[in-house]
């Protein structure tokens, strides 16, 4: 990798690994915010609305946020040593499930919070 000299600024190997770190976590975090923002926003228009197709339009968009977020459950890997033993199947059914309940409760919740200050705000440029 060929770095290139800047003025009064040294980079290290460790401080260019650090940012890069830093940048795709803020990304993947703004992603999330902006897609919980986007379906908050979808239950506000269908509430407003009162048309049965934008109900499903934003159930479609919480559906997909859901799943959106139980892929990072789907590609992750509890370690609980082999599977031999009945006890640790039912253990690791257990975390998944837990697991899954968990994303369910962080989606609706976000959802929640996001419509009620979409709420807000239109009720700010009302008046």
């Amino acid at each position: 990798m060929t770095q290139k000299k800047l003025p009064f600024i040294s980079i290290d190997e460790t401080g260019m690994r650090a940012a890069k770190f830093t940048e795709e976590w803020a990304k993947w975090a703004l992603d999330i915010l902006r897609n919980v923002v986007v379906v908050a926003f979808l239950f506000y228009a269908a509430d407003k609305s009162g048309k049965w197709y934008m109900w499903i339009f934003a159930g479609i968009g919480g559906f997909s946020l859901y799943m959106f977020a139980t892929a990072y459950i789907n590609q992750s890997q509890f370690n609980l040593g082999p599977a031999d033993n009945v006890g640790r199947v039912l253990l690791k059914i257990l975390l998944v499930i837990v697991a899954f309940l968990l994303t369910a409760a962080f989606s609706l919740g976000s959802i929640a919070a996001f419509y009620s200050v979409v709420k807000e705000i239109s009720v700010i440029q009302a008046k």
